[in-house]
């Protein structure tokens, strides 16, 4: 190729470019992505962690009737 050296500089300089730019158009279609599903997760964590809540009270419910339950059936008053 009889190309000057100022034409390959500037199509190095423009494929280069070119790469760097669909790297950066690749990276911010994968953070909004990820800031999508970061957001999915966090309004599932809510209702997750009062879904919790309501287990171990549930337990505590159950424990407690158990636990009377079985001290009405040793003669102990409650």
């Amino acid at each position: 190729m009889n190309m000057k050296l100022s034409t390959k500089f500037i199509s190095v300089f423009f494929a280069v470019a070119s790469l760097v730019s669909t790297g950066g158009i690749i990276n911010t279609i994968n953070a909004n992505n990820l800031r999508q599903q970061y957001t999915k997760i966090a309004e599932n964590t809510t209702t997750l962690i009062a879904l919790e809540k309501i287990k171990f009270a549930s337990i505590k419910i159950i424990l407690a009737v158990s636990n009377y339950q079985d001290a009405k059936k040793m003669n102990f008053k409650l």
